[in-house]
C-alpha cells in the first residue's frame, strides 16, 4: 500500500468524512475530500459547495489573507497601550511580550470571550465589523453574530460572579442557537 492510499484509509476510517478521495494540504491547512465532493479544511466541513480543490486552495488563500489583516489591526496598536489596556483592568499582571501577542492574537480572532481586555482593544480599535456600532464575534459552527457593547457587558456582568462561567461561554461558542438562547435570558 503505497502512502497516499494509507493516508486516505486512515482518515476516511478517523473522522467523519466519509470515504476520502483526496488528502492535501495548502498554506499550512489540511484538506480532505471524500467521494461526495464535500471538502473539509483543517477538519471543518465546508458548508458552500465547491466545485474543486482549487477553488478549495483560493478559499484558503482569501480567509487567509483577511485574516493576516485582522491580525495586522490589532498589531499595529503599540505594545505600550495594549500593556495599559491589560494594566487597567488586572494591576497585578506581569506584562510581557507573549502576554501582548495572546491578546492581540485573540483580539484578532473574534472569537467570542468577555475578557475585559479584549472587549476593551476591540472596541477602542475598531477594525472592520458587520455592523456598525456592534461587536461581531465568530463562533464555533462558522458563523458571526454582531451585538452591541452593552450586551456584553450585560453578559460579562452576569458571568464574571458564576462558577459555570467558561461552561455558559463554551456553550454560548457554538452555534448561533446556543449564543441566543443565552442572551434571551438576559
Amino acid at each position: 500500500m503505497r502512502l497516499n492510499d494509507f493516508v486516505k484509509n486512515l482518515y476516511s476510517r478517523k473522522g467523519n468524512y466519509g470515504n476520502v478521495v483526496s488528502v492535501s494540504s495548502h498554506y499550512d491547512h489540511q484538506i480532505i475530500e471524500n467521494d461526495k465532493g464535500k471538502f473539509y479544511v483543517d477538519g471543518v466541513l465546508l458548508e458552500a459547495d465547491y466545485s474543486d480543490l482549487e477553488e478549495v486552495k483560493r478559499h484558503i488563500e482569501l480567509e487567509d489573507t483577511a485574516s493576516e489583516a485582522k491580525i495586522s489591526l490589532y498589531e499595529d496598536i503599540s505594545d505600550i497601550k495594549i500593556a495599559n489596556i491589560i494594566k487597567r483592568f488586572n494591576e497585578n499582571a506581569k506584562i510581557t511580550t507573549t502576554l501582548i501577542e495572546n491578546y492581540t492574537h485573540r483580539a484578532s480572532s473574534k472569537v467570542f470571550d468577555i475578557d475585559p481586555v479584549l472587549i476593551e482593544m476591540r472596541t477602542s480599535y475598531r477594525g472592520p465589523n458587520l455592523i456598525e456600532n456592534k461587536l461581531d464575534f465568530r463562533l464555533n459552527d462558522g458563523k458571526q453574530v454582531a451585538i452591541d457593547e452593552e450586551t456584553v457587558e450585560k453578559i460579562a456582568n452576569l458571568l464574571n460572579n458564576t462558577k459555570d462561567k467558561e461552561e455558559i461561554l463554551d456553550y454560548m461558542r457554538e452555534s448561533v442557537d446556543n449564543f441566543l438562547h443565552v442572551v434571551r435570558q438576559l
